[in-house]
């Protein structure tokens, strides 16, 4: 599978046993348990740019608790604005390799803060020159990451428990911007992240708190009614998650759009999992509503606009029905969508279009193909 691989020579001692190779990572530099940074540079000499997380995450497997570390992003080349997801983490060699659909890049370091490499195609015949260097363009925004991790064992006096997990991975906008700003934005992500009920609790560490004690309580009210019923119950459904966490998708001319990533696990065959995209206009300090952007009487050219996204994101041919590879006869508009420099990513849930091995489904919409309608 095609990589995206970074290199570092920047000293790093997050982890003893692990120090030699984090050493080598651009990323490592910092202890944040959640990261983010926005890089820019060229692609095959055409713009692009890349927003890329960083998480170590615990990993409370066999009764122990251990670090993994895992990056998710996208990039895009600045011609089309159109999203490219990559997704990855740390190999045994110190090489963090980043996996897209078509294709990868081999990135290392260029000693001077940025990244030098090659992008590679899936199947190995097309090589392209790659430069980054991470840049915040005045419109955009630094972040500082912050993340809690709990876990409440269900048998407090045994060994190898199963318990409930709980997860939160947010950013703080950097404190070099307007407040009114930095306002707006850390009152979106609260709200989004904790939900309406809890915006009284000051900032996200209270919130997480209030959430997590609400949450164990009812894990362990649940299990305590439930182990009476059947106490036979086998103990890997008896292992719950609650994980969050938000992510940057667009990040220029102040427009800032965002991903908040749920995913969850309270029994049965498999999780499940969901993210809310939002867009902000930061020089309105408004979320971006689709009104905002499409002229009135937009509907149908919009139908039409996500019928051919549809049908390249599954490769259906024009004579077949939408249904031959979704759940649904038309793809329906969304209130899930982001907004990127060039068009709308409209995203949908597993289940909600398409069946739960297709994940979440992304659509991007071109303004091109709305050439008429956009305002």
């Amino acid at each position: 599978m095609p990589t995206f691989a970074l290199l570092n020579q920047s000293p790093v001692s997050m982890f003893r046993l692990l120090c030699s190779i984090l050493a080598l990572l651009p990323f490592a530099a910092s202890a944040q348990d959640y990261s983010y940074t926005r890089y820019e540079g060229t692609v095959a000499s055409k713009p692009v740019v890349l927003h890329l997380q960083r998480h170590v995450r615990p990993d409370y497997s066999e009764g122990q608790t251990i670090s993994s570390t895992q990056y998710n992003g996208v990039y895009y080349y600045t011609q089309y604005d159109m999203p490219i997801s990559v997704f990855g983490s740390i190999d045994e060699k110190g090489m963090l390799q980043l996996t897209e659909y078509t294709g990868g890049m081999q990135l290392k370091a260029n000693g001077k803060g940025g990244l030098i490499g090659t992008w590679i195609s899936t199947d190995g015949t097309k090589q392209f020159p790659v430069a980054l260097t991470e840049g915040y363009p005045t419109g955009s925004v630094a972040f500082d990451g912050s993340a809690r991790y709990e876990r409440k064992p269900l048998f407090t006096q045994r060994d190898n428990s199963p318990g409930m997990e709980v997860h939160l991975a947010w950013l703080e906008p950097d404190g070099k911007l307007p407040a009114t700003t930095r306002t707006f934005i850390r009152e979106n992500i609260h709200l989004e992240m904790v939900g309406k009920s809890l915006r009284c609790c000051p900032g996200i560490q209270k919130a997480f708190e209030t959430m997590r004690d609400e949450q164990f309580r009812m894990y362990n009210d649940e299990f305590r009614e439930t182990l009476k019923e059947d106490p036979e119950m086998p103990e890997h459904m008896m292992n719950f998650l609650d994980q969050q966490s938000v992510m940057v998708l667009y990040n220029s001319n102040y427009l800032l759009s965002l991903g908040f990533n749920h995913s969850f696990y309270s029994g049965g065959a498999h999780g499940n999992f969901a993210t809310t995209t939002r867009s902000y206009n930061l020089k309105t300090l408004k979320a971006v509503a689709l009104a905002d952007v499409l002229k009135p009487g937009y509907e149908k050219a919009l139908d039409a606009a996500l019928d051919k996204s549809a049908r390249n994101y599954m490769s259906i041919a024009p004579q077949d029905p939408i249904n031959s590879a979704y759940l649904v006869d038309r793809i329906p508009p969304t209130d899930n969508f982001y907004l990127t420099g060039k068009g709308i990513v409209f995203s949908y849930p597993p289940y909600e279009i398409a069946p739960y091995a297709g994940g979440q489904v992304e659509l991007f919409v071109s303004f091109a193909d709305l050439r008429n309608w956009v305002k």
